[in-house]
């Protein structure tokens, strides 16, 4: 290989402790921090930022530091004053999990202001994150304007979102067609009689078998600890709750609920049996079920326990 060619193919450090590539043909850096910056765009872009991962661990009982979030916005504050970009693109699993905005501290939530000010600020959705993104554009971005790109393609390799002066911030979601065999019933179908029925059996299930398996007694600490296991109707939907109370000092008392299984009504005694993921999103794991079929199984298949 002449020396010219392989000059142009290798990769070259740069003055930041990154690399210098050429992707689809644009100059990029591969920067040491994990972002890409693409300096003729000047556009930074950064994806896994997985903010509040700590706290929605310590919710489940599993203590990691709560520093994350603060550590990973330093990084990222650091590479944008170094940079000063015109874009920054956020590419998916920005928040670990649903409710990760409502947990972020204040000052936290006031400092992403603080860096989207003055920028184009593009949230692209991921897997941990479409619920959180979803329930929370306005707080976010202020009015809600969200980009839209159908799946499948992919914007040209030169492409920049158009520059709107009364926005600062977009979130640009993949649509989705409806995955196969997700259809359930709905509370029309569902008699009076049938959902009395399937309450009373549950209720005595979480009674008799949850309870005294899975918390027989409370345990205070001085963390998230688990205080009562509940049952809830949602439309034709029966969850299970795991109740929880914080022991840190800063919110001491105060309680939440973490869904861990639930049952959706087909037809008469029939039921899907839906898994709830760290993530937020329900995954479907068995199907077609009777009542009592779907009750053995949340009370054998471990993945279907409480945490």
């Amino acid at each position: 290989m002449n020396t010219a060619l392989k000059n142009l193919l290798s990769p070259a450090r740069c003055p930041s402790g990154g690399l210098r590539v050429l992707i689809e043909g644009e100059p990029c850096v591969l920067r040491r921090s994990g972002a890409l910056w693409v300096p003729s765009h000047r556009t930074l872009i950064a994806a896994d930022l997985h903010l509040e991962k700590g706290s929605a661990f310590a919710a489940r009982g599993q203590m990691l530091p709560p520093y994350d979030s603060r550590a990973t916005l330093d990084r990222l504050e650091a590479e944008i004053e170094a940079l000063q970009p015109a874009a920054v693109v956020l590419l998916g699993d920005s928040f670990h999990d649903a409710a990760s905005v409502g947990r972020m501290a204040a000052d936290d939530r006031a400092r992403l202001d603080r860096l989207a000010a003055g920028r184009d600020w593009i949230w692209l959705e991921g897997n941990h994150d479409i619920a959180a993104l979803a329930g929370a554009m306005d707080d976010l971005v202020g009015p809600r304007r969200r980009g839209r790109r159908p799946a499948g393609r992919r914007p040209g390799a030169h492409q920049r979102p158009a520059r709107q002066p009364d926005r600062r911030a977009v979130a640009v979601e993949l649509e989705r067609a409806p995955a196969a065999g997700r259809s359930r019933g709905s509370m029309s179908e569902l008699s009076e009689a049938e959902k009395a029925h399937i309450t009373a059996t549950c209720e005595r299930f979480i009674t008799e078998v949850l309870k005294p398996r899975f918390l027989p007694v409370v345990r205070p600490t001085e963390f998230n600890y688990p205080v009562d296991i509940q049952g809830r109707w949602h439309g034709a939907r029966y969850r299970f709750i795991q109740r929880y109370r914080s022991g840190f000092a800063d919110n001491r008392g105060e309680e939440f609920d973490a869904p861990f299984v639930r049952l959706d009504w087909l037809a008469p005694d029939r039921f899907n049996i839906q898994w709830y993921r760290h993530t937020g999103a329900w995954y479907c794991l068995h199907r077609g079920k009777t009542l009592a079929q779907a009750l053995k199984l949340i009370e054998t298949d471990g993945i279907l326990h409480p945490n």
